[in-house]
């Protein structure tokens, strides 16, 4: 039981990110597309605009995380800390 509810905070972390970038994308370019998902993307590396919009989709990780622990649910808010903790290396990694 301890693994499958650490893969759902994992999960849920991955999505929140995501769904973070989302809405960070909408508030910097004005673009609700998820159509050309790719296009933008590589549009926002080459500008160096991805790497913020990762860090401010983890904001809702954040959230999350809290929710988590204020519920008792400490092996799924140790999930979404991994899956933080994956999303910060990416980030790293595309900086370079």
């Amino acid at each position: 039981m301890r693994n499958r509810n650490l893969f759902i905070g994992i999960i849920s972390g991955i999505i929140a990110n995501f769904l973070g970038f989302l809405l960070a994308r909408r508030m910097l370019t004005g673009e609700s597309s998820v159509i050309n998902l790719t296009n933008v993307v590589n549009q926002l590396h080459d500008d160096g605009l991805l790497n913020k919009l990762i860090s401010l989709g983890a904001f809702l990780n954040l959230l999350i995380f809290f929710f988590f622990i204020k519920t008792n649910n400490d092996t799924k808010a140790a999930g979404v800390l991994i899956s933080t903790i994956m999303i910060a290396l990416l980030t790293i990694y595309l900086n370079n």
